[in-house]
């Protein structure tokens, strides 16, 4: 992973910044569910897109595989890092309790997916995309494949280390690339220790993949999976004091939430 000086260094997390600032709707009875191999992986792959989904009123889960204890700064370290980048993104947070750097695709992991799949109800599911030269990348994906099997949505998001990664989607994450920056100032031992997080490149990558998709910044995914009706229910229509309905529709220029398939998640070409 590239690496650069850093000057915009956050103070060290503060148990204040453990309670969510996320202005939420109404519960959609979603749950979206993100699968990372270390802490910060989500944040990396998927931070703006979750805080999308968690202001659109969507459940949302982080799941951490490994404590990151490798990757520069002890495993409580990294865990309360986490917990304030989760804290901001609005999401909850599980641990697999692996071993980092010693990951591996079998059925154990499998099974701490799968239940953590059960216990949400989850629909949705975020992880890394398969092709990656870290073998723990590799492995979270392998296992959330098979995990996830019966999801009806199961999308693979880039990390620095994703090797060939093509996108098939795009979510538009020009009002939330904001929270993923400060959920990443969270892993201070990261940005400012180990230094493996450049936030420059981050913020570029989502302006790159934003200039493909047409919009200002973006991220982008793999589609292993993405189940969608075109045609879905409507949704009822109120009537005046006349009894007559009354016409309702996306204000003009407001952005569709973060579960609109066509003006969140762009199909790619």
């Amino acid at each position: 992973m590239r690496t650069s000086p850093v000057r915009d260094v956050p103070d060290p997390p503060c148990p204040a910044d453990l309670s969510p600032r996320v202005p939420v709707r109404p519960g959609s009875g979603r749950c979206v569910l993100a699968v990372g191999a270390h802490p910060d992986d989500i944040e990396l792959g998927c931070g703006a897109t979750l805080y999308a989904h968690r202001s659109a009123g969507d459940r949302v889960v982080m799941l951490v595989l490994t404590d990151g204890s490798s990757g520069g700064g002890t495993a409580a370290v990294r865990r309360a890092e986490q917990a304030v980048a989760t804290a901001r993104i609005g999401a909850e947070i599980r641990w697999g309790g692996f071993r980092d750097g010693w990951l591996g695709g079998g059925p154990e992991v499998i099974g701490v997916i799968e239940r953590v799949i059960r216990e949400v109800g989850a629909t949705t599911v975020y992880t890394h995309a398969p092709d990656d030269t870290h073998q723990d990348h590799r492995a979270a994906s392998q296992s959330v494949t098979s995990a996830a099997r019966d999801a009806e949505r199961l999308l693979y998001f880039e990390s620095p280390s994703s090797v060939d990664f093509r996108p098939h989607l795009y979510c538009d994450v020009t009002r939330s690339a904001g929270r993923k920056m400060e959920a990443l100032r969270a892993h201070a031992s990261q940005v400012a220790g180990s230094r493996r997080v450049d936030l420059h490149a981050v913020a570029s990558l989502m302006s790159v993949r934003g200039f493909q998709s047409g919009v200002d910044q973006a991220e982008a995914f793999m589609a292993r999976r993405f189940v969608f009706d075109p045609n879905p229910a409507p949704a009822a229509v109120p009537a005046d004091r006349t009894g007559l309905p009354v016409p309702v529709g996306r204000p003009a220029g407001e952005r569709p939430a973060a579960h609109d398939l066509y003006g969140v998640l762009r199909p790619h070409g």
